[in-house]
C-alpha cells in the first residue's frame, strides 16, 4: 500500500482574465508574404485578404499572394495606408510624403483625383483618409497636421477646414451611424454631419482617458481606451467598465489598437495581446500569441467572414480558425500526455498521466502522485478514472495496481495482486467493481480493500462465457437490458462479431455508447452500431468513420463525438465533422479514458499532445459559404488578345476557366464541383486543388457551359455558378458546305475516269483475249514438256500401225536404244524377238474389243534387246491424228524387281507358315507325350500316399514328386496358352456377366492361398451392381496372375483388389505390400521367361511366363495394363478392358 503526498503547484490559468493557448497556423494557405513586418489587414467584399507590409501591399485569394500594380506601387510611399469603405472598395494612401490616393473598386485600380491646391497644401508627415457613406453618397476625407479636407463625391468638390492638431492629437480611429461620422482623436472626438466638423463628446465617469474607438452590437456601444473597455446603451455616455489592465509595457512611440465586434463578441487590443470579451458569459479571455509570434503586442487583427481570427506582429502574421478549444500542456501539467480524465463536480477534475496524477481546480493545479523520471513512459501510466455509485473513487495504474483516491486528503493508495499484475482498467457496476488486468479478470465489491479486490478471478468463467482461448478486457460497463458490455482487445483468438451470453456481451473494441437505435461501438476497424441486423458499420447521411474509434460520448444536444487516431467525429444532426490539430485541437490521437463532458457542457479532451477543453459557445456553426465568381473564360492556344468566345476555331480548343472563391478555413478540404456541359456526364470533384483554374485541352466541336460549385468539407457549399455559352467550331473539313464541294469534285473526277477507263477497255479487250490463248498454249506446251523429259516410265508416241512418232529418254533406256535410232523405227524393232509384236498385238486387240475401251493395262514380260523385262504396260488413244492415222500413247513401266521381292516376300511367307505348322504340331505332340506320362506319374504318386500314408519318410519324397511335377505342368500349360494366344487361336468368347460374382468366384481359392501364407486379401466392389460383356476364360487368366504374383511375392500385409466401372470399361486395382520390383527390370516385365530373381540363388520360384500372359490377353481384348512399384515398397497393378457392347 502506497500514498503520495500532496504537492500543490499554483498556475493562474482556467476562466479569468489570463492567456489561454490556442493552436496557431503560420502556414498559412494562399499567402507568401515578403516581409515579417504586418501593419495592417482587411478583408474585401470577395473574401480576398489584404496585408499592408514593410515592403508594399500584397493581397490573397487563398491559393497565391499577389502585389498590387507596380504603377500603383511605385507612386506610394513606404508608410502606407489601408481602408475598405462600405462598398467593399480597397483604398490606399500615402502616411507620408506627398499627398496620393488609390482606390481599387473590384475591377480596376484608379487614382483619387486630388485638387493642386491640396496637394500643395498637404503637410508630407502625416497623412491619413477615411471613407464613409456608399454609393452616390460616398464622402472621402482626408486628414493631416493641420486640415480636414472633405471630398462629395456626388458634387465633384473639396471642403477644407483647419484642425488644431495641438489641440487633437493623432488621429485614431473612426465609427459611422445614421450618415455622422466621428473621427477619434488622441484627444478629442470630431464629428462630421451635413459636411461640417464639430466636437463630439462622449461622457465617462469611470476613466479620465479618452475614447479611441467605438463599435456597436445591436443596443449595445462598445468603448475601448487606453488600458479599458467600457460598454454603455447610448454612443454618448460610458455606462460600465467591462475590463481593464490589459496594456502590455509600450516599447514603441505609437499605439496599436483595434476593436471589432463578430457574431456578437468583441475582440480588440491596445498595445497588448488580442482579447475577447463575451457578453453573454461575461467571460474574458486573452489570446495569447508570444510563443508563435515573440512579440509582446500587436500591430493588426481581424475576425473574417469565416470566423478566422488573423493576428498580425511586426515578427509576423498568423491565424487561428476557432477558439473552441483551448489547449494546456507540459507548462501546465507534469506531462503533455494526458492517459485519463474525470470530473468530480464544475471546475474540478482528475488528471492521469505516464508519470502521475493531477487535481485541477478552479485554475489551481495539485500534483497528487508525480515520477518525474518517467516522463512519457507508460510503466505506471493511468488508463482510467472512475467513480462507484457511492461516489468512491478508483484508478487503474498499470503495474502501480488500482488506486483509490480519497480528495478530502488529496492522496491514492494503490494496491495490486500478488502476482503484481498491469491493470488495464477498473470498472464499478452497481456493488461490483470488475478490474481488467492484463489476460485477467477480478471481480471484486467496491466495499472490498487491499488484497481483497484479487481474490474473485472470473477470467476462466469468461473464457467459457465468450468460447474464447484468450482474451484481455478494455471496458466493461451495464447496459439498459441489465446485460454486461465487455469490450474486448483483438488478438488471434478474436474477430468483429458478438458473443452473447444471457448476462454478458462480448465485442472487440474500445468504448461503446448506448442510444435509442442501437449501441455504438468505437472498434479499430471504425465506428459501428449494434442492433438487431446485428454489428455493422455506423453509416450516416452516406458517411462513416473509417478510423480505429477510441472513446465515445453524448455532450448536452444530444450529439456524439467520438475521438480516434485522426482527432474528434461530431455526429451532428446534418453530418459527421472532424475535428483536428488544424482545427485547433491539441493533438489528434484521442486517449480512450480521456474523454468526459463537464457539468457545463464542455469537452475535456486528453491527447497525446495535451489537454483540450471544448467550449461549445465558441463553435461556429453557421459557417458561410465561400463566395464564388467565374473570373474568366479563356481561349489558351491562340496569338489572338481577343478570341471570340461564342463560336472558337477548332485549332485553338483550348479552354482554361478562372474562378475566385476565397477561403482560409484550411481545417476542412476545399472541394471544387465542376461540371462542362456537353462534356461530362456527372460532377468532377477536386479536393484541395493547388491553383484556382481548370484547363480543357482538345475539346470536340460542339456547344458547351461550364458550371462549378465549391463545399467547405462537405458541410456548407456554394451555389451553382455558370459561365455564358459558348461553342467550339467544327473544323473545315468537317463543315456541310466543304463536304458537298468534295463531293463534286469527286463526282466529276470519277466520271472522266469512268470514261476513259471504258474507251481503254474497249480497244484492250481483244488482244487480252489473244495473250491469254498464248499463254496458255505456252504453258500447256511447257507442262507437257516436263512431264515428257522427267518421266521415269518409258513414252512412246505411235500410230495404229506402230510406226513410232516419239520416244522420251527413259523408254531409249528402257530398250537399250538411242532417241535418234528410235525415230521413223516401228515398235517390233525395240523387242529381240521379232514376232513378240505381232502375238501380242493381237492379244490386245482381243482384250480391247472385249471390254469396249481404248485404254488398256496389263502386266507382261517383254523381250527388249536390253534383255528381258518385267512390264506394267498401258495404252491408250488419244484425241489426235498423225498423217491421217490414230495415234496411240504407250506407256511401259519396269517393276522387274518389285515382281522379284514380291516372290522373295511368298516365298519367306510360306516358310514362316510351314514353321508355325511345326511349332503349333511340336506343341501338340509335347503336350500330349509329356502332359500324358506326367499325368499318370502325378495320379500314382497321389495313390502311393493314400495307401503309404504311415511311411513318413516315403511320403514327403513323394509329396515333392507330386509338387515338382504340378509345376512342371503348370509350366507346360502357360507355354501351351501363350502359343495359343499369340497364334490366334484362342477366339474371344464375349458373354453377359453378373461381373462381380464372377471375380469373387475366381478370388475364393485365391484367398484360400493368400491365408496360409497369412496375407489378407481384400476386395472392394465400387459398382453396384456391376453387369457386362466379357471374355470369362482371359479375365480368368488375368486375375490369377495378377493376384497370384501379389501373394508369391508378398510374405506380410495387406492385398487390395479393387472392382469398378469407369466409361463403359472394366476398372482393376490391384494394390499389395510385397518385394516390389526395380526400376530396371520394369522396361523387361512383359517379356516372356523373365524373372528379377534368377539363377540358383533366386528366392521365388516360376517360369517368368504369368505377365507375358497377362499382357497378350489385356492387349487381345483391347484392353491396357499399368504397373507401378517402388522396391521394398509394393506394387501397384491397373488394368481396364473394354466391355463389349451390343
Amino acid at each position: 500500500m502506497r500514498c503520495y503526498l500532496l504537492i500543490v503547484i499554483f498556475l493562474f490559468f482556467g476562466f479569468g482574465l489570463y492567456g489561454q493557448s490556442f493552436t496557431f497556423n503560420r502556414q498559412i494557405r494562399g499567402v507568401d508574404l515578403p516581409s515579417e513586418t504586418i501593419k495592417g489587414l482587411l478583408q474585401d467584399a470577395k473574401g480576398r485578404m489584404w496585408f499592408n507590409t514593410s515592403m508594399g501591399v500584397y493581397y490573397s485569394d487563398g491559393f497565391s499572394t499577389f502585389s498590387i500594380p507596380a504603377s500603383v506601387q511605385a507612386e506610394l510611399s513606404n508608410d502606407i495606408g489601408m481602408f475598405l469603405d462600405k462598398d467593399g472598395w480597397v483604398w490606399l494612401f500615402n502616411h507620408t510624403k506627398k499627398a496620393k490616393v488609390f482606390f481599387y473598386d473590384q475591377l480596376t485600380w484608379r487614382e483619387l483625383a486630388l485638387p493642386e491646391d491640396i496637394v500643395a497644401q498637404a503637410t508630407e508627415l502625416y497623412k491619413r483618409v477615411v471613407v464613409f457613406g456608399k454609393g452616390a453618397d460616398k464622402k472621402v476625407v482626408m486628414l493631416d497636421e493641420e486640415k480636414l479636407y472633405l471630398q462629395d463625391r456626388a458634387e465633384s468638390r473639396w471642403l477644407s477646414y483647419d484642425l488644431p492638431h495641438s489641440e487633437l492629437g493623432f488621429f485614431y480611429s473612426h465609427f459611422e451611424e445614421s450618415g455622422e461620422l466621428l473621427l477619434f482623436f488622441e484627444n478629442r472626438i470630431i464629428s462630421l454631419k451635413e459636411g461640417q466638423p464639430n466636437f463630439f463628446e462622449i461622457e465617462n465617469s469611470f476613466s479620465a482617458g479618452s475614447i479611441y474607438h467605438v463599435a456597436k452590437d445591436q443596443d449595445t456601444y462598445y468603448f475601448l481606451g487606453r488600458n479599458f473597455l467600457a460598454k454603455g446603451n447610448l454612443l454618448t455616455k460610458v455606462e460600465k467598465i467591462v475590463t481593464a489592465g490589459f496594456e502590455e509595457p509600450q516599447y514603441t512611440h505609437v499605439d496599436y489598437t483595434y476593436l471589432q465586434i463578430h457574431n456578437g463578441k468583441v475582440y480588440f487590443f491596445f498595445n497588448s495581446q488580442l482579447m475577447q470579451y463575451d457578453p453573454i458569459l461575461d467571460r474574458r479571455l486573452k489570446i495569447e500569441t508570444m510563443q508563435s509570434l515573440r512579440s509582446y503586442s500587436l500591430t493588426a487583427a481581424l475576425v473574417d467572414r469565416e470566423g478566422i481570427i488573423w493576428l498580425a506582429s511586426t515578427r509576423g502574421l498568423v491565424n487561428v480558425f476557432s477558439l473552441m478549444f483551448v489547449n494546456y500542456n507540459r507548462r501546465e501539467f507534469i506531462d503533455d500526455e494526458v492517459t485519463a480524465v474525470h470530473v468530480m463536480r464544475d471546475e474540478s477534475y482528475l488528471l492521469g498521466f505516464n508519470n502521475g496524477v493531477q487535481q485541477w481546480e478552479k485554475g489551481r493545479v495539485y500534483t497528487i502522485q508525480h515520477f518525474p523520471e518517467l516522463l512519457s513512459q507508460p510503466r505506471n501510466r493511468i488508463t482510467n478514472i472512475v467513480s462507484d455509485k457511492n461516489g468512491q473513487i478508483w484508478i487503474s495504474g498499470h503495474q502501480q495496481g488500482v488506486g483509490k483516491y480519497f480528495p478530502e486528503q488529496r492522496k491514492i493508495d494503490f494496491v495490486n495482486s500478488s502476482s503484481n499484475d498491469e491493470i488495464i482498467g477498473v470498472f464499478p457496476v452497481g456493488d461490483s467493481l470488475f478490474i481488467s488486468a492484463k489476460r485477467k479478470v477480478y471481480q471484486a465489491s467496491i466495499r472490498d480493500r487491499g488484497k481483497e479486490l484479487f481474490r474473485n478471478e472470473v477470467t476462466e468463467h469468461w473464457k467459457q462465457l465468450s468460447q474464447l482461448r484468450e482474451f484481455y478486457v478494455r471496458k466493461i460497463g451495464e447496459i439498459s437490458d441489465g446485460k454486461l458490455m465487455v469490450l474486448l482487445g483483438g488478438n488471434v483468438y478474436t474477430d468483429d462479431s458478438i458473443r452473447v451470453s444471457p448476462n454478458h456481451l462480448f465485442v472487440v473494441g474500445f468504448d461503446y455508447l448506448e442510444l435509442d437505435t442501437g449501441i455504438l461501438v468505437g472498434t479499430e476497424k471504425g465506428l459501428k452500431i449494434f442492433n438487431k441486423q446485428g454489428l455493422k458499420d455506423f453509416e450516416y447521411h452516406g458517411q462513416k468513420i473509417p478510423r480505429p474509434v477510441y472513446a465515445l460520448k453524448q455532450d448536452e444536444q444530444g450529439r456524439v463525438w467520438a475521438g480516434t487516431d485522426k482527432g474528434l467525429f461530431l455526429i451532428d444532426e446534418k453530418l459527421i465533422k472532424n475535428f483536428n490539430e488544424k482545427s485547433g485541437l491539441a493533438g489528434s490521437e484521442i486517449n480512450r479514458g480521456a474523454l468526459r463532458k463537464t457539468p457545463s457542457g464542455q469537452l475535456l479532451i486528453g491527447t497525446h499532445k495535451g489537454l483540450s477543453l471544448f467550449n461549445p459557445l465558441e463553435e461556429n456553426v453557421d459557417l458561410p459559404a465561400p463566395i464564388l465568381e467565374i473570373t474568366s473564360l479563356a481561349v489558351l492556344n491562340t496569338d489572338e488578345d481577343n478570341q471570340e468566345l461564342r463560336q472558337v476555331p477548332s485549332t485553338t480548343n483550348f479552354i482554361e476557366v478562372k474562378y475566385l472563391a476565397p477561403s482560409f478555413l484550411q481545417s476542412l478540404d476545399y472541394i471544387v464541383y465542376y461540371y462542362l456541359e456537353g462534356f461530362h456526364e456527372d460532377w468532377v470533384q477536386v479536393v484541395n486543388p493547388r491553383s484556382n483554374s481548370i484547363t480543357f485541352s482538345n475539346l470536340p466541336p460542339g456547344n458547351y457551359r461550364f458550371h462549378m460549385k465549391i463545399s467547405l468539407g462537405n458541410q456548407v457549399e456554394t451555389a451553382i455558378v455558370s459561365s455564358n455559352d459558348f461553342e467550339i467550331l467544327k473544323p473545315v473539313y468537317l463543315r456541310l458546305w466543304f463536304i458537298l464541294i468534295v463531293l463534286l469534285i469527286f463526282f466529276l473526277i470519277g466520271y472522266l475516269v469512268s470514261t476513259l477507263l471504258t474507251q481503254l477497255k474497249e480497244k484492250g479487250i481483244l488482244k487480252q483475249a489473244i495473250d491469254e490463248k498464248i499463254y496458255e498454249a505456252s504453258v500447256t506446251e511447257d507442262q507437257f514438256k516436263n512431264v515428257w523429259l522427267s518421266s521415269k516410265d518409258g513414252l512412246c508416241l505411235s500410230t495404229e500401225e506402230g510406226k513410232i512418232v516419239a520416244v522420251n529418254p527413259s523408254l531409249s533406256t528402257l530398250v537399250g536404244l538411242s532417241e535418234k535410232s528410235l525415230e521413223d523405227s516401228y515398235l517390233w524393232e525395240i523387242f529381240s524377238d521379232p514376232t513378240f509384236y505381232d502375238v501380242k498385238r493381237k492379244e490386245i486387240e482381243n482384250l480391247v474389243n472385249q471390254e469396249a475401251s481404248t485404254t488398256l493395262s496389263l502386266e507382261m514380260d517383254m523381250p527388249f534387246k536390253s534383255g528381258i523385262k518385267v512390264i506394267d504396260y498401258f495404252s491408250t488413244e488419244l484425241k489426235t491424228e498423225f498423217e491421217g492415222k490414230r495415234v496411240f500413247l504407250s506407256v511401259f513401266r519396269d517393276i522387274t524387281k518389285q515382281s522379284q521381292q514380291e516372290q522373295r516376300l511368298q516365298a519367306a511367307k510360306e516358310r514362316a507358315e510351314e514353321s508355325s505348322r511345326m511349332k503349333s504340331s511340336f506343341l501338340s505332340n509335347m503336350s500330349h507325350e509329356i502332359r500324358t506320362p506326367l499325368t499318370g506319374i502325378l495320379s500314382t504318386a497321389e495313390n502311393i500316399i493314400l495307401q503309404r500314408a504311415d511311411e513318413q519318410e516315403l511320403v514327403e519324397q513323394l509329396e515333392i514328386i507330386t509338387e515338382s511335377g504340378e509345376r512342371l505342368l503348370g509350366t507346360i500349360n502357360s507355354i501351351l496358352d501363350l502359343s495359343k494366344i499369340e497364334a490366334n487361336k484362342m477366339d474371344l468368347n464375349y458373354n453377359e456377366t453378373n461381373i462381380n460374382d464372377f471375380v469373387a468366384k475366381v478370388l475364393m481359392p485365391l484367398k484360400a492361398l493368400a491365408m496360409k501364407k497369412g496375407i489378407l486379401l481384400t476386395v472392394k466392389y465400387q459398382k453396384q451392381p456391376f453387369l457386362g460383356k466379357i471374355d470369362q476364360r482371359y479375365i480368368e487368366i488375368v486375375l490369377n496372375n495378377l493376384i497370384g504374383n501379389s501373394i508369391k511375392y508378398s510374405e506380410k500385409g495387406l492385398i487390395s483388389v479393387k472392382i469398378n466401372k469407369v466409361s463403359d470399361k472394366m476398372a482393376l486395382v490391384i494394390e499389395d505390400q510385397g518385394v516390389g520390383i526395380s526400376e530396371e527390370f520394369m522396361n523387361r516385365i512383359f517379356q516372356p521367361f523373365e524373372q528379377e530373381s534368377n539363377g540358383y540363388l533366386r528366392r521365388y520360384e516360376g517360369t517368368g511366363l504369368g505377365l507375358a500372359i497377362t499382357k497378350s490377353a489385356i492387349d487381345l481384348m483391347r484392353g491396357s495394363i499399368e504397373i507401378e512399384s517402388k522396391k521394398g515398397e509394393g506394387t501397384r497393378v491397373l488394368v481396364f478392358i473394354p466391355l463389349e457392347r451390343d
